[in-house]
């Protein structure tokens, strides 16, 4: 855990505000790195804001499984954040990848756990732009 702590630190600090063009592997590295249990709030949240971008960009090139896989591997870490619109908005775009990914049963486990904030229509996580939604 402590050598991908190092490897995700250095790669943060060399991308700098590049850093997402190097989200795959921030996720990757953090993810490894923190662990759902004892992870502090802020580890959570870092940890997340790669996944995102990483996953994100993964459905902005049509790769759906790599997007569900990352998103279900921080799951855990989505409930150490004290902001339930972004948790909300975490586990609507796990379900979403996991849906498009073909896994439509989980994908349906993981949607209902999660209520949109308000009737506005918009996401409060901008995983991407919406996706379709004939393609059920």
């Amino acid at each position: 855990m402590e050598l991908h702590r190092a490897t995700g630190a250095a790669l943060a600090a060399v991308a700098g505000d590049a850093w997402p063009d190097d989200a795959t592997d921030l996720a990757r590295h953090w993810l490894a790195a923190t662990s759902a249990v004892g992870a502090t709030a802020e580890d959570a949240r870092r940890t997340l804001d790669y996944v995102e971008e990483a996953a994100g960009r993964a459905v902005a090139s049509l790769a759906y499984e790599e997007a569900a896989d990352l998103l279900a591997r921080a799951r855990p870490l989505a409930t150490r954040i004290d902001d339930p619109a972004r948790r909300a908005g975490f586990l609507a775009a796990l379900g979403e990848a996991q849906h498009h990914a073909g896994d439509a049963s989980t994908a349906r486990h993981s949607s209902t756990r999660w209520a949109w904030p308000s009737n506005s229509g918009t996401r409060p996580w901008p995983l991407a732009p919406r996706w379709p939604t004939s393609a059920h």
